[in-house]
């Protein structure tokens, strides 16, 4: 059963179609979910959406994000990580924290660790590895007010249904001096423009929001946060994917001359702010 959306970002009711987009982890079931922008603030987003009691049947028992482990790695600390802060003591919530593969690398730096997941599954793994998990929707968490001095939010905004709320609940417990990390896909980006229903980060109806700049900022604003810091970040994978879905063209960059014109070329496009992934730093 689907519900008709307004716009996660303004509220309003007032969007035109860009176009509709398969499922396409399950691409079989002929369904097709129509991608609108709004009108009044450019917030894109999924039109005509899965109810929240019917979401949980679009991510698959595999799903990579709720399974994954904290396998060994050449890298010891996330780059998802590099503007995070903290000194020993801290307390650090991980929003949509899976297993808490990517959380478990604060560990080692003293910081004591939090999450929110909604899979009962990724949240009990969570759990067995120490962390202290809120199984639920972010706009529900019940911690305590101002009590985390870091909040991480790597590629999870653009699944909640009302990221107003989300982000509302965020500020209630965000310390006054500590900050919330955001990364997502965006509809700033020229991947989506140019790749549109065969956008790699698209993975409808999983991504229900693809803010631009300005509907972020409006959203961030009238939750009582300020934007710190802004970047955007495109990979070769995600073009690659994104180009071989469009035409096939996916072997053409894998090997040089074309691989490294790709690279060049996608750092120009992060150069502009057109990179396919924002991110972003807020602080109450």
């Amino acid at each position: 059963m689907t519900e008709h959306a307004s716009c996660g970002a303004c509220g309003a009711d007032d969007a035109f179609l860009l176009f509709a987009a398969p499922d396409t982890r399950n691409p079989s079931s002929g369904e097709l979910f129509p991608v609108g922008r709004c009108r009044r603030c450019g917030h894109a987003y999924v039109l005509e959406r899965p109810s929240p009691a019917e979401i949980g049947r679009y991510y698959p028992a595999d799903y990579a994000e709720h399974r994954r482990s904290d396998a060994p790695s050449r890298r010891r600390h996330s780059k998802r990580h590099r503007h995070v802060r903290l000194s020993p003591g801290d307390r650090v919530l991980d929003v949509g924290c899976g297993s808490g593969y990517d959380l478990l690398r604060l560990k080692d730096r003293g910081a004591e660790l939090f999450g929110v997941e909604m899979n009962p599954e990724a949240a009990a793994h969570a759990r067995a590895a120490g962390i202290t998990v809120f199984q639920g929707s972010a706009e529900r968490a019940d911690f305590p007010d101002r009590h985390f001095h870091q909040v991480t939010m790597n590629h999870c905004l653009e699944h909640f249904h009302d990221p107003r709320a989300v982000l509302t609940n965020i500020r209630r417990m965000t310390h006054p001096d500590g900050a919330v990390h955001l990364t997502f896909p965006t509809a700033e980006g020229a991947a989506f423009r140019v790749f549109r229903r065969h956008w790699y980060h698209l993975d409808v109806p999983r991504h229900l929001h693809f803010f631009t700049h300005d509907s972020f900022v409006r959203l961030a604003k009238e939750t009582g946060l300020r934007i710190v810091h802004r970047a955007c970040t495109s990979g070769t994978r995600g073009f690659r994917h994104s180009l071989g879905a469009a035409c096939g063209g996916e072997g053409l960059i894998r090997r040089p001359p074309a691989s490294w014109i790709a690279r060049v070329g996608l750092r120009l496009v992060d150069g502009l702010r057109l990179g396919e992934i924002a991110e972003y730093i807020l602080r109450p």
